[in-house]
């Protein structure tokens, strides 16, 4: 097949490094697969397979690309066109529609689709909600990364269709680490008795506030470490906070990491504070190197990814005291590493890549 994957950037999020997975799995199945970016650029861009053919619009503006997508697609007429992240999904479906519908037309949805995310993106939620629906209606399928958005996404659409399908973000394996954990973890956390992880980008639903107010109400924070990986608009305000905090020593923000599975591997806790993710790519990472886990049981995924919390513990969100507690509590139980592995199974690159393969031979 011939495969149009169409994404604004290929930075270090979470639905960049899922397409990554799904692409580089692609080309090894002898799929012709194009990467179409709105401006080439990202820290993933290196790891792809290099037979992939990447494209880059240049754009300075997104809707611009409408035109350039549908030459591409004229020219080259793909089999598959898998766009992802609203407004691109849009943009793409217009650009689809003008090319008389060349191929098949899939669009995945990586964000909780409610108010507070609109919000945040400052576009008003009736304006989404208008495009979404007068675009999302005539694509071939609507991927959805975890049930929740599926049931979201079903609740905006005023013509309910019957073409959802929930295809859950892969994760690399952590199979090929063989850490000296000890050495390493002194390395990374320092002489620190407990260490806790926290990944992803720094922004403001990601909540960091709440996990910084928790630490300093833990029992023994100054026996442990928290490392914070990522970057985004809340780094130096987040700098900042923990400075007013007095908590510089024992709270670190290393900033964005190429691979943080040692970090995973050699921490006690891995820690996700979101108000809202639909299906967060870290949780999965964490899950899959058999950390101890707490998240917030925020709108969505959180709580399919840990099975309603049957591999990782839920709390509430933005409270503190809660969370402190709950890492009191896991600091002083031991790790089910085989069971928490175990649930990771069906989030590896082979399940979901030919999940995605199916999907596109039978639509």
């Amino acid at each position: 097949m011939k495969i149009f994957v169409v994404l604004p950037e290929f930075g270090g999020g979470g639905a960049e490094r899922a397409h990554l997975y799904l692409m580089n799995e692609w080309v090894k199945n002898d799929n012709q697969v194009y990467l179409i970016l709105i401006n080439k650029k990202g820290d993933l861009l290196k790891f792809l397979d290099k037979r992939i053919s990447i494209i880059d619009l240049n754009s300075k503006r997104m809707i611009k690309a409408i035109i350039p997508i549908y030459n591409l697609i004229r020219i080259h007429k793909p089999n598959i066109i898998l766009a992802a992240m609203w407004p691109l999904t849009s943009i793409v479906t217009f650009s689809w529609l003008f090319s008389f519908k060349i191929g098949k037309l899939f669009l995945a949805d990586h964000n909780p689709l409610i108010r507070s995310w609109t919000k945040d993106l400052n576009i008003n939620w009736h304006y989404f909600c208008f495009i979404y629906n007068i675009t999302y209606i005539f694509c071939t399928k609507i991927i959805s990364v975890s049930d929740k958005v599926k049931e979201q996404s079903q609740k905006i659409l005023f013509i309910r269709k019957n073409n959802f399908k929930v295809i859950y973000n892969p994760v690399r394996s952590a199979n090929k680490y063989n850490l000296n954990i000890p050495l390493i973890r002194k390395k990374l956390f320092g002489d620190f008795r407990y260490c806790l992880i926290s990944v992803g980008r720094l922004k403001k639903s990601r909540d960091l506030t709440t996990l910084i107010d928790s630490f300093s109400l833990i029992k023994n924070y100054k026996q442990t470490k928290l490392i914070i990986l990522g970057e985004g608009p809340e780094k130096d305000f987040l700098n900042v906070y923990i400075k007013e905090k007095k908590l510089e020593n024992n709270i670190q923000i290393n900033g964005y990491v190429e691979d943080p599975y040692p970090y995973y591997l050699c921490s006690d806790i891995y820690i996700h504070s979101s108000i809202y993710d639909a299906m967060p790519l870290v949780l999965i990472e964490a899950l899959i190197c058999g950390s101890n886990i707490i998240s917030t049981d925020c709108d969505s995924g959180p709580k399919e990814i840990l099975d309603n919390g049957k591999y990782g513990s839920l709390i509430p969100i933005s409270n503190p005291s809660i969370m402190a507690k709950e890492i009191d509590l896991q600091l002083t139980q031991k790790k089910n590493t085989i069971k928490i592995k175990e649930r990771s199974k069906i989030f590896t690159i082979k399940k979901i890549s030919q999940q995605y393969l199916n999907l596109f031979i039978s639509s």
